[in-house]
């Protein structure tokens, strides 16, 4: 097995749903990151090891979300 790379991305989300006029104060935000380590395996075979965390910044409907997946490219 070997580290071919490691890749870390920065995000943000901003958005909202509406049906009468649109107020700033509405707008549902959130902040995360993820960090993906892309292996190699013998001659050719790739596996990505994903991690991802989200912070939603509402009080009532903000959650904070981590997800960790194996995956393989091809």
């Amino acid at each position: 097995i070997f580290l071919q790379r490691m890749i870390v991305a920065v995000f943000t989300d901003w958005g909202l749903a509406w049906s009468d006029e649109i107020q700033l104060r509405d707008l549902a935000g959130s902040v995360g990151g993820s960090l993906i380590f892309d292996f190699k395996m013998g001659y050719g075979d790739r596996i990505n090891l994903f991690f991802q965390y989200a912070h939603g910044f509402q009080d009532d409907t903000g959650v904070d979300y981590f997800r960790a997946a194996v995956l393989r490219s091809f």
